[in-house]
């Protein structure tokens, strides 16, 4: 039978790539992370597969072996903030080729669990999967492409078009390293990103229950907060579906509240939601504002 490369050799290997850390040579000296990796997959596959000994066994595909740790790109994460009666717990795998095996990333990410950072293989299709179902599990959501450089946060959330097969999709944030994300925040100053990522899913609940489903940004007063478009002359977001409101502030800790848009009487109703943020000076905040049922606004903070 073909060998099949040792699961705990492999993941050992991708787990260098992603989490960054390096052998030794025999002087001591540190080798580069992608070279431990290649080491790890090399001397798990040593001269490859055995040839079949019987016809039973050539009929037996032999696995593929996994991707080359230098096809590795980009820093993820995942946000897991699919509502529902029974929020499930899910698994990322990126895809088998024609070349080479899957590779699971991220295992089971709870409702409202950030995973860790992740690298992926270029050229495999990386997919949200159920907790559990594997490589070839239904495809609940599509993650998107990093850059080498590119940090970006992919939030898994209920679909807002009910003719979706799985119910669920993705919103991706790009954050450092891509020009895709925000500008950096000005000397002295920090930025805080809120995103309101299922809020539209639950319109109607959200309507009766606290008043609508879009938002004017508060500072915890009768006041809207000053948002980077002011300074281009450009009115103020209402922060609602795809629409994202990003707030340049002084470093902190910053009261900020969230006032139903529909009666467009802006801050001075009364707040159905508010947080406190620590801004840093030279960071970046993001905010996620979420419903996990439709009749109360939560916020997840995100670091980095």
């Amino acid at each position: 039978m073909g060998h099949q490369l040792p699961r705990t050799v492999v993941a050992a290997a991708v787990a260098l790539v992603l989490a960054g850390c390096s052998g030794a040579d025999g002087d001591g000296a540190p080798l580069p992370v992608l070279d431990v990796a290649r080491e790890q997959v090399a001397d798990a596959g040593g001269a490859g597969p055995e040839p079949p000994t019987s016809v039973d066994e050539a009929s037996i595909p032999i696995e593929l072996p996994p991707p080359d740790p230098s096809s590795f790109t980009g820093v993820h994460r995942i946000v897991n903030l699919f509502a529902g009666e029974a929020p499930a717990a899910v698994d990322v795998w990126a895809r088998r080729t024609f070349t080479h095996g899957p590779v699971q990333l991220v295992e089971n990410v709870g409702f409202r669990e950030v995973s860790g950072s992740f690298a992926a293989p270029t050229g495999h299709r990386v997919v949200i999967v159920s907790v559990g179902a594997g490589p070839d599990g239904e495809e609940r959501a599509v993650l998107p492409g990093a850059a080498d450089d590119e940090h970006v946060t992919t939030v898994f959330t209920n679909a807002d078009d009910a003719t979706d097969a799985t119910g669920a999709t993705t919103s991706a944030i790009y954050e450092s390293g891509s020009d895709r994300g925000p500008r950096a925040p000005g000397p002295g100053l920090g930025l805080v990103v809120l995103a309101a990522p299922n809020l539209s899913v639950f319109d109607d609940e959200l309507i009766a229950s606290v008043g609508g489903d879009e938002f004017f940004v508060g500072d915890g007063s009768a006041d809207c907060r000053s948002q980077r478009t002011a300074a281009a002359g450009v009115a103020a977001d209402v922060l609602a579906g795809p629409v994202r409101v990003e707030l340049e502030i002084e470093p902190g800790p910053v009261p900020i509240s969230l006032h139903p848009s529909p009666s467009r009487n802006g801050c001075d109703q009364p707040a159905a939601h508010a947080i406190v943020v620590d801004v840093l000076a030279g960071e970046t905040t993001t905010v996620l504002v979420y419903t996990s049922d439709g009749e109360r606004l939560e916020t997840l903070i995100l670091d980095g």
